[in-house]
């Protein structure tokens, strides 16, 4: 049992939590967000998740993925939120302990 909490533990904290950032769109310096983990929609409804390998005045690219800036609609960038990890890692554990505390109650 033990181990079994420990395991699904870990996996918690290895998945993370990520929150969504939206982009200004009147940003000049897309540029700037090269490396990152972005999520793009265009006008036609579109949405292309890649991460960001470089970006010019009239577009942004990344693992083969080419989009037009004139086409999005809306951008968002990936960031990953230790605060909701950690949230997260403390329900799990607070949840299991409240189950374990029920199981050797019961015994």
């Amino acid at each position: 049992m033990n181990k079994f909490i420990f395991i699904v533990l870990i996996m918690s904290f290895l998945s993370g939590c990520t929150s969504l950032n939206e982009v200004p769109l009147n940003e000049a310096a897309l540029s700037k967000y090269v490396g990152e983990d972005v999520i793009i929609t265009t006008h036609s409804g579109e949405v292309f998740e890649f991460t960001v390998e470089g970006a010019t005045a009239l577009d942004i690219y990344g693992d083969s993925i080419n989009v037009k800036t004139t086409d999005i609609k809306e951008m968002e960038v990936v960031d990953f939120s230790p605060i909701k990890t950690v949230g997260l890692g403390a329900s799990i554990a607070a949840f299991f302990g409240v189950v374990f505390a029920v199981i050797v109650a019961g015994s």
